[in-house]
């Protein structure tokens, strides 16, 4: 497990807590599909409270992952992440774009459309960023059609 979290570290850079994310959901991914409404709620809310055991945790590029939580009626994982020595101020227009931009396509391309249980179901991944005060920086959304 080390050698795979250093290499997907040296692979996706700042991006890493994020893959740190889509290994978990791969090592946790159920195995059965779910048939209702009320049985996809109930993986999407066990996939969250497995990946939340080990959180909050910091990364060397100084972004914690903070939380995952199960959005059932939104069919969707929210990832929350936290700069820790960034306030709102210390991105302009450019940055936040940029980061979102090379994070995102990071995250796309270290998943394969069978990685995430849920896109096989029509649920999708949504990664929100905060500053160290918890003001809201910006968010992407991930989906199945997504992936190439």
């Amino acid at each position: 497990m080390r050698v795979l979290k250093r290499e997907l570290k040296a692979k996706l850079g700042p991006g890493f807590l994020t893959a740190g994310c889509l290994v978990g959901l791969l090592l946790i991914m159920p195995s059965v599909r779910a048939q209702s409404d009320s049985e996809t709620a109930a993986i999407l809310t066990r996939i969250a409270q497995t990946l939340n055991a080990p959180l909050p945790t910091t990364g060397d590029s100084g972004i914690r992952w903070d939380t995952v939580t199960a959005d059932v009626k939104g069919r969707r994982l929210i990832y929350k992440y936290t700069f820790v020595d960034k306030a709102a101020s210390d991105f302009n227009a450019s940055q936040r774009e940029n980061f979102v931009a090379a994070t995102r396509s990071n995250i796309i391309k270290a998943q394969h459309p069978d990685s995430f249980w849920g896109f096989e179901h029509g649920c999708s991944q949504r990664f929100t960023y905060y500053d160290k005060n918890g003001a809201y920086l910006f968010e992407f959304s991930v989906k199945r059609e997504d992936l190439k």
